[in-house]
């Protein structure tokens, strides 16, 4: 099996935002197709690993903001 991820620093710690909204009153889920392997291409939650220097929120806004452009759209507290 090869792995995808044997670039990355030993550090396997990933977040997934679990975005929802409404749509004429309709509930909706935030997703996108990935763009990196494995399942390139397939539907997923927006998420990725959490960076040395960085906390799980901090990632969170982070990711957030990388792939979907939004600055701050949740709080913490």
């Amino acid at each position: 099996m090869r792995d995808y991820y044997s670039h990355k620093e030993k550090m396997y710690v990933a977040t997934d935002c679990i975005v929802f909204g409404f749509d004429n009153g309709e509930l909706k889920l935030l997703i996108f197709r990935r763009r990196v392997e494995p399942d390139k291409g397939a539907w997923s939650l927006i998420g990725s690993f959490v960076e040395l220097d960085e906390d799980v929120d901090e990632a969170a806004r982070r990711i957030l903001k990388e792939i979907t452009g939004w600055i701050m759209c949740f709080s913490s507290n």
